[in-house]
């Protein structure tokens, strides 16, 4: 994804490589563009899938403003499932640091795979072998937000979190599923929203994925598309066929207003 002032610069690029015969391939596929862009448009590109991208814009009156935005429903269950999980532990959220990260890693890993099972692609081989080495990296540059929960001293929930700019980005979690009850994750969502707002944050970004607990929290899509520009004729049936089963994805969004 290149910067918005680079686009025009990347289209011309992209355009003279189609009109050479640099790209040799079937089709060029763009993916994860913002529903917004539309730099693309002269390249002719077919969308052939969208994916939901829920974030929460945080309005100009901060947390109090976005806790008001929400129904009644929801911001009791904010303060009870806090406020009880508070009363009845010792509740503490942190932040990694470089002195701890590696400690926090594998607190990291434990809970991803409690809560996603050991099929869990991502815990395994290379993918975290790499996780690990760009944390390393990130927390070096202050993009890392490694989140975690800790109930009576223990961590039940965990966040993997990227910041850049004005917005923070949920990447991955895990939790103690034995813990469900006392929505421990729901509570670390909470403790993070907040936190990400008052440090003066505009946006925090569940990234990819209808997951109807996002929703629950968001008020902004930022959805993404993949868009395909077929190259040849075995491209452009290839494109023809993606399209049509464009709808059919698990994470196709659900309707929320727009970011511009």
């Amino acid at each position: 994804m290149s910067r918005p002032e680079d686009r025009p610069r990347a289209l011309a690029l992209l355009e003279r490589a189609r009109s050479t015969g640099e790209l040799r391939a079937d089709v060029l596929l763009l993916q994860d563009q913002p529903v917004t862009a539309d730099w693309w448009f002269p390249l002719g590109g077919t969308v052939v899938r969208t994916v939901a991208s829920p974030a929460v814009r945080f309005p100009d009156g901060g947390w109090g403003a976005y806790e008001a935005s929400k129904s009644k429903n929801m911001r009791s269950q904010m303060r009870r499932r806090e406020n009880g999980l508070r009363r009845d532990h010792d509740v503490q959220t942190r932040v990694s640091t470089p002195d701890r990260l590696d400690e926090d890693l594998e607190t990291f890993w434990q809970l991803h795979v409690q809560r996603w099972g050991e099929s869990a692609e991502f815990a395994r081989g290379s993918v975290r072998a790499f996780t690990d080495d760009f944390c390393h990296v990130a927390i070096a540059r202050d993009w890392l937000r490694l989140r975690v929960l800790e109930v009576d001293g223990t961590p039940q929930a965990v966040q993997m979190n990227l910041r850049y700019g004005s917005s923070e980005s949920l990447y991955q979690a895990g939790r103690n599923p034995d813990l469900d009850g006392s929505s421990v994750g729901f509570v670390l969502t909470t403790d993070t929203l907040r936190s990400v707002c008052e440090e003066g944050l505009s946006e925090f970004r569940f990234l990819r994925g209808n997951d109807a607990y996002k929703y629950r929290f968001a008020n902004v899509s930022r959805d993404v598309h993949s868009v395909a520009v077929p190259l040849t004729r075995r491209g452009r049936l290839a494109v023809a066929l993606a399209s049509r089963r464009r709808d059919e994805s698990e994470f196709a969004p659900i309707d929320l207003p727009p970011h511009p």
